[in-house]
């Protein structure tokens, strides 16, 4: 304890007459405060309406998430969607897909997917293209 009170200390704090008076200052804070929070209370209603209209039901897919970024490339590569933005492609998706294991998809992570393809998806997607194929009836 002795060192501590011994202890030298330089406040280099200078005091600045061009400042309003620390009175004038809390008001404004508190002005300012009392802005914020009122608005704040004025939008909270807005905020939960917002959230449900985009609570929309969303689209169950029998792919998983790799599976659903390589069918969208192959969809894009063939010409069948014509936009060139791929990154509006995938934020439609995440917006109207799930699948079995998740509720919401990472736009992240179906980018990612999108770009790097696993051998075992291309397998499983051409398997539910062969399903497809076989649908159709010449």
């Amino acid at each position: 304890a002795k060192i501590i009170k011994q202890e030298v200390t330089n406040n280099k704090t200078k005091f600045e007459r061009n400042l309003p008076p620390v009175k004038q200052q809390l008001l404004n804070w508190i002005e300012e405060e009392t802005r914020f929070q009122k608005k704040k209370m004025t939008l909270a209603p807005i905020i939960p309406q917002l959230v449900a209209a985009s609570d929309k039901g969303k689209i169950n897919s029998g792919l998983s998430v790799a599976q659903i970024a390589y069918f969208c490339s192959l969809l894009m590569q063939s010409g069948i969607i014509q936009d060139d933005n791929v990154s509006e492609l995938l934020r439609v998706v995440c917006e109207n897909f799930k699948t079995s294991k998740s509720e919401n998809i990472s736009h992240e992570s179906l980018r990612h997917k999108y770009y790097s393809v696993e051998y075992a998806t291309v397998e499983a997607v051409h398997e539910k293209l062969l399903q497809l194929v076989k649908l159709t009836k010449i």
